[in-house]
């Protein structure tokens, strides 16, 4: 069960890549990752919850630990490459919820995910990036019903 999923997201960020590098990549997430982090997070929803999912986001900067966890994030999962890891699934019960809205998840991205799994790829219309949190009574309908079969 893939929900908005990432393919390749550092592909073509020169700068997201720095966060590869010891010491430069703790510099990154410091000045530049955490900012520009809570500034996509308050784009990701919609204006009617933004305000308090951003809020609950800035307030997890604070913790200590928090620029390191986001490191690791960048550096254990963003910046792989999944299409091998995607290419491996193709034969198998596979749901992919992608969102009509989702500006995070580039259009060759979804190409590749509709090319690799078939009708597998659902578009949920109205949904973005971070629709398992704006709309979960709809997203759990979903996977509920993948998961049992119905």
């Amino acid at each position: 069960l893939l929900i908005a999923p990432i393919v390749y997201y550092a592909e073509g960020k020169l700068l997201f890549n720095v966060a590869k590098v010891p010491g430069v990549g703790e510099w990154y997430a410091r000045m530049l990752s955490v900012p520009s982090t809570v500034k996509r997070a308050r784009a990701l929803f919609p204006d009617d919850q933004a305000d308090a999912l951003t809020a609950r986001f800035v307030a997890q900067t604070t913790i200590a630990g928090f620029e390191r966890s986001l490191l690791s994030y960048a550096r254990g999962d963003a910046l792989l490459d999944y299409r091998p890891a995607y290419a491996a699934l193709a034969d198998r019960p596979v749901l992919v919820l992608n969102g009509s809205d989702d500006h995070e998840t580039p259009p060759a991205h979804v190409q590749f995910l509709e090319a690799t799994f078939g009708d597998s790829v659902e578009t949920v219309a109205g949904g973005g990036h971070g629709m398992h949190a704006v709309t979960p009574e709809l997203v759990n309908a979903r996977m509920v019903a993948f998961l049992t079969g119905d």
